[in-house]
């Protein structure tokens, strides 16, 4: 029989293998290649077809049956191929192809490193040749990137990103090229995302790695709903898995519930699309539920997928893979050990939920006990587990975590990219026994380095690596200064990085909300102890008030200097950027992927104007040398504390010509500052009264900052005379009433308080009163915007009157009741230098950017009122409750009225602390608008003296110290 018949009865019999999947179709059919092949010269015109298919073949029967021999056949017979088919050749693409994936198959077989780089090289060639069809370059680029990711272990996370990113860019051409075929074109954008989302979980550059993921997800987006229009022609190839996982990415990373509903929504949509059980998907569904658990902590949520996994544990043994059947079993395990936590933190503990957790780890691992390539995460599920058991029983479960634990370590190669964090974690198992290590024999602070420093390591990782090395850096008086000043620098710009640009601020402000630990007040209270107020100062500027700073760099982002110094070209550029910016921030103008642009496009032209001379640091946070200058018209006091610190609370005062220095608080604690906001929660009433005969929990709190706090400090503070002094609280301070501190019993003397001393203003930051002094009044009598809420607030219409009366005839607009809705005030506000609200205040715990003014129609947000630009903002006096004091999550991130007025320009606030007593409005309301204008003009500078004295007008009047200390004052 020539070699010609028996080729076509080869690959007949291939055809019925492929249908039938009978391995002896497919022996016979490698036999007849073979004999065919051995009638072939090494110059017969078809051998290369033969060669090609019998090394297919062979590539088939190793992935049946694998065998080391058969594949190394395989590539031999691809590689002579590819030699009688020289580049030019039509058919080249696809021996390249072929050989690839042989070699592919090898790198993972025998763990063969040259055979997946060599693999990698063939698929680059294939697809960068333009002469080959575009349909076959596609199918060459989606083996490319499973290449490179089984390369990764073997590529540094700089060079791996780079190589992703240029296959996306190949790709992107493809998707172009292949335009006019709706499958080929659908399956290369998917390829595409594919690729994108690699980018993302793969580690690398965090905003890189943001953007990857915001584009990926765009092209999903886009691809479901191709699919929901026409499910039975959209293309099989691409898996609708991918897009739910993408998903549930970005919640991981945003813990925007949107996400995982829309994860859930595709996942469930996939599950009915068929009558048969979707196995993957219904595995991916259960972990989405248990996902969503920790944004939305229903056991709802936790019984639905539990039930998922108990009914795919139900089906016979053949339906569903070890491997999957092992991943169930530890999902069930997770479960669990969230049930465990959620009923721990309400204050219940149920020992046999881990019990049942760690059950359901070692029925996985039993399943398969051989090694496989995930096994070490999977025994780290198990470790952890134990060690929960241990902390919630103090007698079990530590010496088995320990052991295994150690033998997870042990399976390691010391180059696996992974073992630094189970020696994390064994160091943090060890931690539990009664032997104290030093920093210079404890290998765990290095590991914890490790992790923080490497670009591939989840950013969730990076922080928690961080926070244990502050607590290190804080208690081991024999960690390197170096080591330490090197952490919670890395641990402070991370901060920054978490609350990328690209992303809305919500999803900001929840991403710096999972942070338990204020890094910048940690970081203080080391450096204070090493006696560098300056680099302390630096760090709580740095660290705090975040969401401001992105925010404000698009409001003012270059001053008449800067234009003047740098190219119009650049100015113009950088200009147009920071003006979408600024609108894309809250009129969401631009669609996320857009965001993500544009963001991209703001650190470019930043980096840019950082390479002129001069430069370097242009809008970075000013350095220390510069921040002194806040101290030029009186005292500013920053107040600071570390749950995490031994140490006492400290003090910062910044004073006139470059005065500085640092007072401890002595015998003064992180959790003594905590407590006193306890007391002050619990002694805030609903309805305010007269003073009460027994002394309130409010008064014994300003009697604890007297005593422990004001009298360390008043002696540094009258050496420096004046009478005005500005707090700048941060980490648990924030929403204490510090300026009201003092003692208030009858018999008291009457100099023993702060108010009798200093007249007190707040400041969120050092920058927030430098920058409001740069700025001159410019209007001698401002127009005056009124707003009042009459109709439900008895005394409003009083209090709004009084303002009119008091300020100059025809420089106010009041409106009343249902003149003020939210839409009209949000329009007219940028048009009036001073405002008044007299109205209740709404404080929105769960979305603090949904805090705000109930007006006659709705809430005026803090998202509203920032989306407005004021021509000349000067005073705001916010009547209402708890107009200063914001969600307990991130106190320094300031995220409350007061702090969004200074943000708008506005240069002095008054505000309130607690709720207001509907008295007392019309009373600091007349004394604060008549010392303001005593002097014919409306001067905002005055605004500090005038709420102070209105203050004293209450006080005066025998009001208790609920009752007066809760107005504040903040800005100039």
């Amino acid at each position: 029989m020539s070699n010609t018949l028996l080729r076509d009865e080869a690959i007949s019999l291939l055809a019925q293998f492929s249908q039938h999947k009978e391995p002896n179709l497919l022996f016979q059919a490698i036999a007849i290649l073979r004999q065919a092949l051995s009638l072939e010269s090494t110059s017969h015109p078809d051998r290369p077809l033969t060669l090609n298919k019998l090394g297919c073949a062979l590539k088939t029967q190793h992935d049946i049956s694998p065998d080391l021999n058969v594949l190394k056949e395989a590539i031999g017979h691809h590689r002579e191929c590819l030699q009688c088919r020289p580049k030019g050749h039509e058919n080249r693409i696809q021996t390249l192809n072929n050989l690839a994936n042989a070699l592919r198959a090898l790198r993972a077989f025998a763990d063969d490193v040259d055979a997946g780089n060599e693999a990698i090289a063939l698929l680059w060639e294939a697809i960068t040749t333009l002469d080959f069809p575009a349909n076959i370059r596609r199918v060459c680029s989606s083996n490319l990137r499973y290449a490179l990711n089984e390369q990764y272990a073997q590529t540094s996370p700089r060079i791996h990103e780079e190589q992703l990113r240029t296959l996306s860019i190949e790709q992107t051409l493809l998707a172009a090229a292949l335009q006019s075929d709706f499958r080929e074109h659908a399956i290369t954008e998917y390829e595409l995302a594919r690729t994108l989302y690699d980018i993302a979980d793969f580690g690398g550059d965090v905003d890189k790695t943001f953007s990857g993921l915001e584009k990926s997800i765009g092209i999903f987006r886009r691809l479901y709903t191709l699919y929901t229009h026409g499910p039975a022609s959209f293309p099989s190839e691409i898996d609708l898995l991918a897009v739910a996982d993408a998903f549930r990415k970005r919640f991981e990373l945003k813990r925007g519930v949107d996400d995982i509903d829309f994860a859930i929504m595709v996942l469930e949509t996939l599950r009915a699309s068929t009558d048969d059980v979707q196995i993957e998907a219904s595995m991916n569904l259960a972990i989405c539920l248990s996902s969503k658990f920790k944004a939305v902590p229903s056991l709802g949520l936790l019984d639905r997928a539990f039930g998922i996994h108990e009914s795919l544990l139900e089906l016979p043994l053949d339906a569903m893979d070890i491997k999957d059947r092992m991943q169930v079993l530890h999902d069930k395990g997770f479960i669990q050990l969230y049930r465990f936590r959620h009923l721990q933190s309400r204050g219940k503990v149920d020992k046999t939920l881990l019990h049942d957790a760690i059950d359901f780890h070692v029925q996985a691992l039993s399943l398969y006990p051989l090694p496989y390539e995930d096994r070490h995460y999977d025994m780290l599920n198990l470790s952890s587990t134990l060690l929960h058991l241990f902390r919630a029983t103090r007698r079990y479960g530590l010496v088995e975590a320990q052991a295994v634990a150690i033998e997870n370590v042990q399976s390691l190669s010391p180059d696996h990219p992974h073992l630094h964090i189970l020696k994390v974690h064994l160091g943090e198992i060890n931690q539990h026994f009664d032997r104290w290590i030093s920093y210079q024999e404890d290998a765990v602070p290095l590991e914890y380095m490790k992790t923080a420093r490497s670009v591939n390591a989840p950013i969730v990782q990076r922080v928690w690596a961080l926070e244990h090395l502050c607590i290190y850096a804080l208690g081991e008086p024999d960690m390197p200064e170096e080591d330490a000043k090197q952490t919670f620098q890395t641990a402070i710009d991370l901060l920054h990085q978490l609350a990328f640009i690209g992303w809305d601020l919500e999803s900001r402000y929840r991403r710096l909300s999972s942070i338990a630990t204020v890094f910048a007040c940690d970081g203080a209270a080391w450096v204070l102890r090493e006696g560098d107020i300056g680099q302390a100062v630096e760090w709580l500027e740095q660290g705090r008030s975040i969401l401001w700073l992105q925010l404000l760099q698009f409001r003012q982002p270059f001053n008449d200097v800067v234009r003047e110094s740098l190219p119009d070209e650049l100015v113009r550029r950088a200009i147009a950027i920071a003006n979408k910016m600024d609108r894309s921030e809250w009129d969401n103008s631009e669609s996320a992927l857009e965001q993500v642009d544009l963001a991209t496009q703001w650190d470019a032209v930043i980096a840019e104007i950082r390479q002129y001379e001069g430069f370097e640091d242009f809008h970075r946070t000013l350095p220390f040398s510069e921040l002194l200058a806040v101290g030029e018209e009186g005292p500013v006091i920053l107040l600071t504390s570390s749950e995490h610190s031994p140490y006492d609370c400290d003090a910062i005062i910044l004073g006139p010509k470059g005065f500085h220095t640092h007072v401890s608080i002595p015998n003064f604690k992180h959790g003594d500052v905590t407590r006193l906001h306890v007391t002050v929660s619990q002694s805030v009433p609903r309805r305010m009264g007269r003073v009460q005969e027994e002394k309130s929990g409010m008064q014994s709190v300003l009697e604890m900052l007297w005593h422990n706090v004001i009298v360390h400090l008043l002696p540094t503070l009258d050496s420096l005379g004046g009478e005005r002094i500005w707090w700048c609280l941060t980490g648990a301070w924030v929403g204490l009433p510090v300026h009201a501190a003092g003692l208030y019993d009858e018999d008291s003397p009457q100099g023993c308080n702060l108010p009798n001393h200093y007249i007190s203003s707040y400041i969120p930051t050092l920058s927030s009163l430098i920058n409001a002094r740069r700025r001159n009044t410019t209007i001698t009598i401002p127009r005056t915007l009124i707003l009042d809420q009459s109709h439900e607030l008895e005394k409003v219409k009083v209090e709004t009157q009084l303002v009119q009366s008091i300020l100059p005839d025809g420089s106010t607009t009041r409106w009343s009741n249902d003149e003020a809705g939210v839409l009209a005030v949000r329009d007219i506000l940028p048009s009036y230098s001073w405002v008044h609200f007299a109205c209740h205040g709404h404080l929105n715990e769960g979305n603090p950017f949904l805090s705000g003014f109930k007006l006659w129609d709705g809430v005026l947000t803090l998202s509203d009122m920032v989306r407005a630009t004021p021509q000349d903002p000067q005073f705001a006096f916010l009547s209402a409750c708890s107009t200063a004091i914001a969600a307990d999550r991130t106190p320094d991130e300031s995220l409350h009225l007061s702090a969004a007025m200074q943000f708008l320009g506005y240069r002095s606030v008054v505000a309130t602390l607690w709720p207001m007593g509907d008295a007392q409005g019309p009373i600091v309301t007349e004394h604060v608008y008549r010392h303001l204008t005593e002097k014919g003009a409306m001067d905002v500078r005055r605004a500090a003296f005038a709420l102070h004295s209105a203050v004293r007008a209450l006080r005066d009047q025998g009001l208790s110290v609920e009752q007066w200390a809760l107005f504040i004052h903040s800005g100039i």
